[in-house]
């Protein structure tokens, strides 16, 4: 029986590989879970093989002795197994072996695709609600955690970011031409003095027709400049010839192309400082030829030739002088400027020539035209520095002071920053220039950029390059375009670019 059971067991066994074969070209799971389910189909088969021994034994013994000879247990010779179904009957085995597949498949992890997972998890659809309120809720999340962090930076940066002259954007052609202006350098010296002028702009050096601008009168150094009703107004100063310091005035209009005297100081002026407010030209500090320092203001003012509107001087008569209130102090090499919101700041200077003293101290000349406050001190006292006013971020009147000379007698590389709040005014520093600056360097704002030029360096030489504010960087770098000359304690003001309207061009 036992060789008849393995006979059959290998008959059984070859018949289900032929199924097996047949089964896995259409199955969907591991072959390893096909295995398993054939040892069950054959252990099916086993028992079936045995219920059929068991049967042939019980008829036999009914018969009689005619089938005692058979009672023994059939040989493998003599018993013929069931034969496999043949390979076309194999669908109809296959539906018992996939119910035990299914069976067996479902207690083994199957592996699906997105698709099909996306089908099962929202397949319904409250659940498609559900995830279309939980993507618009991410969504919502991501663009406030942007935002939030687009203001952390913007608040981080500090204010304000960026030095703009006192002008909007406009997309018209005219108005960048009528917005931005240009350097008007005058005097000054380098191994001898000059009575040249020149115009420097954003782009470098405006070579112009001779003749243009018209040159000085005679060579000044330590001359006081301002721009007022159009005209360039020049007052005092140390004449490079005679080296003395003069009372005398002039006034140059772009109309005239001419430097036309006008009635002088009551008294010489040198290494003093100018400043227009409205109708009027103040004429602050400064010493005289027995180099005593002054705390006088000396006014300067129109009556009607204004109301002419006309840009030549016609009768100078018309020009007249006035005492204001004296500074608090006698001063020279400071400087003084008119803030974008009408007030006339001073700050810095020397007050003794036995010590020059570079000072801290800052004066506003007060609304009324009648008295000084004293504002917060500079962080760096220094003297022959330059300074410029203009508006931070379109908004808050700044004073600009850069280089010039401290305690010691050395040039400087501080840059800072007056911030006119009228409930809080404060000195604030920006970063250092690239090379040190005294001796009355121009600064001004050029097109978009703070622009430092002339001056001596920290040799003590006169320099012809300028270095401008990188407000993005946050550091000055030096311009590629030079001055035509060296200058040192000349004067540079800002006068409109429709004044030479081709350096631009």
């Amino acid at each position: 029986m036992s060789s008849t059971k393995g006979s059959q067991l290998e008959d059984d066994i070859v018949s289900q590989i032929e199924v097996d074969r047949v089964y896995e070209d259409n199955a969907t799971i591991p072959r390893s879970d096909v295995k398993e389910v054939v040892a069950a189909v054959l252990n099916d088969l086993y028992s079936e093989h045995s219920r059929s021994n068991a049967a042939l034994l019980e008829r036999s013994s009914s018969r009689g002795s005619q089938y005692s000879n058979r009672s023994r247990p059939l040989s493998r010779k003599t018993y013929q197994a069931p034969q496999p179904p043949p390979i076309s009957t194999v669908p109809s085995r296959r539906s018992s072996v996939s119910s035990k597949a299914s069976h067996v498949s479902s207690k083994v992890p199957q592996k699906k695709s997105c698709k099909g997972k996306c089908q099962d998890i929202w397949s319904t659809p409250a659940k498609r609600r559900q995830c279309l309120i939980w993507s618009l809720f991410g969504l919502m999340v991501f663009f406030t955690l942007l935002l939030v962090l687009i203001m952390v930076v913007k608040f981080t940066t500090g204010f304000p970011s960026s030095i703009e002259d006192n002008v909007k954007e406009d997309s018209t052609e005219e108005s960048p031409a009528l917005e931005e202006h240009l350097f008007m350098l005058i005097g000054g010296y380098d191994e001898e003095g000059h009575d040249s002028t020149e115009i420097y702009t954003r782009l470098g050096p405006c070579l112009l027709p001779d003749g243009y601008p018209a040159i000085l009168p005679l060579g000044l150094k330590g001359h006081m400049v301002a721009l007022a009703k159009n005209q360039v107004i020049l007052c005092g100063g140390r004449s490079v010839v005679v080296n003395k310091i003069g009372r005398s005035c002039w006034s140059y209009s772009k109309s005239s192309n001419h430097w036309v005297e006008i009635p002088g100081l009551r008294v010489p002026l040198g290494y003093g400082a100018a400043a227009a407010l409205n109708e009027h030209v103040y004429f602050m500090g400064g010493m005289d030829n027995e180099k005593r320092k002054s705390p006088k203001v000396q006014v300067f003012y129109w009556y009607s030739i204004w109301t002419l509107k006309s840009y030549k001087i016609l009768n100078v008569k018309s020009y007249a002088w006035e005492t204001g209130p004296s500074l608090p102090h006698p001063v020279w090499g400071h400087c003084a400027v008119t803030s974008t919101d009408g007030q006339i700041i001073v700050a810095g200077g020397w007050t003794m020539r036995a010590v020059r003293t570079g000072l801290k101290k800052t004066m506003r000349l007060m609304r009324s035209g009648k008295d000084w406050e004293m504002y917060p001190l500079m962080k760096v006292g220094r003297a022959t520095h330059a300074c410029t006013a203009t508006n931070y971020a379109f908004d808050t009147p700044v004073v600009l002071v850069a280089g010039g000379m401290d305690y010691f007698h050395a040039p400087v590389r501080s840059v800072e920053m007056l911030i006119l709040n009228e409930d809080e005014p404060r000195w604030v520093s920006l970063p250092d220039l690239m090379e040190p600056r005294a001796w009355y360097p121009t600064l001004g704002v050029l097109g978009n950029h703070m622009v430092l030029i002339n001056g001596k360096g920290p040799a003590g030489f006169p320099r012809d390059t300028a270095q401008k504010y990188q407000a993005k960087a946050k550091n000055w770098t030096m311009i590629e375009g030079r001055t035509q000359l060296r200058r040192a304690d000349g004067r540079g003001v800002l006068i409109p670019v429709t004044w030479f309207p081709n350096c631009l061009r």
